[in-house]
């Protein structure tokens, strides 16, 4: 006998998943006191329907549904990362190894890919069972650290690889650019780049800058079709690469709609800023939740 419960849920998973979710694999569907999740409307499930517009409505209702726990959930992450970090600075200052040295590299790195990514994945996945109605826990941004620590700190670097390599023709231009002398070989702060480039003509300036959003492209797309990698990993447990390759294939179709969603995300973030800084945490939660969405 088919449950309802078992049934709305296999509507809201990621689609090679569904068929884990079946009323016979899904105990926790039997557990006393779970409340049956009703089913999603049908334009969740149609991807002709699946708009910004539509992911982001998506995310207030999550909000609306957990917000205490998104909340504690978001902060404990960051306070835990802030830690960590600061603890790693003060350790290779103690030992007399600056941030640029390669003890003071290697440090920060191992930090990112083991504290860092971790705790970011956790964070996605937090958000991904909130829009998906499911019964959520602070406890949640740490699911990483269940059994699938390297396969995320791995997954984290395959995806920061793949989207360099989608940077390389941008960096090729930029070199091009300063060995022609258009920007002097000399610069080296922001301040001075902005400051060589105003002095520029209008022409060449508007050239610059049309050929720096082509260059931005590439690794754009790149970000946004393997975006899906971080859920693959935790919620299907899937290795880096197999999630990558994943991940591609199911965001055909759909790269537009998630760099839209992305896009809106820097401006909520930028917006939060200018909302008393705290606004940039709330900002970045709705992103969170509309990107899992």
């Amino acid at each position: 006998m088919t449950s309802s419960a078992a049934n709305a849920d296999v509507g809201r998973v990621l689609p090679s998943n569904r068929d884990k979710f079946g009323p016979s694999d899904r105990p926790d569907s039997q557990l006393p006191g779970m409340r049956a999740l009703a089913p999603r409307p049908s334009d969740d499930l149609d991807p002709g329907t699946m708009t910004v517009g539509t992911m982001y409505l998506r995310a207030f209702r999550a909000i609306g549904r957990g917000f205490v726990v998104l909340v504690a959930g978001g902060l404990l992450a960051f306070a835990a990362d802030v830690a960590v970090t600061w603890t790693v600075s003060r350790v290779l200052t103690y030992l007399g190894q600056a941030d640029q040295s390669a003890a003071g590299t290697l440090a920060n790195g191992l930090t990112y890919f083991l504290v860092g990514a971790p705790l970011s994945v956790g964070w996605q996945y937090l958000c991904l069972r909130a829009v998906r109605g499911e019964a959520t826990s602070v406890a949640d941004v740490f699911v990483p650290y269940r059994g699938r620590l390297f396969d995320t700190a791995m997954a984290s670097l395959v995806q920061g690889l793949l989207i360099a390599l989608a940077s390389v023709p941008l960096m090729v231009a930029f070199a091009a650019v300063v060995l022609l002398g258009v920007v002097p070989a000399t610069v080296q702060t922001l301040p001075e780049f902005e400051g060589a480039i105003m002095a520029l003509p209008a022409g060449v300036q508007l050239g610059l800058i049309a050929g720096m959003l082509a260059g931005l492209l590439p690794p754009l797309v790149v970000a946004a079709r393997l975006s899906l990698v971080p859920y693959l990993v935790i919620d299907e447990r899937e290795g880096p690469l197999v999630a990558a390759a994943e991940s591609w294939t199911r965001t055909r179709g759909a790269a537009r709609m998630i760099i839209g969603v992305m896009l809106s995300g820097v401006l909520l973030s930028i917006l939060g800023v200018f909302a008393f800084v705290v606004g940039a945490g709330v900002g970045l939660m709705i992103y969170s939740l509309a990107h899992a969405a």
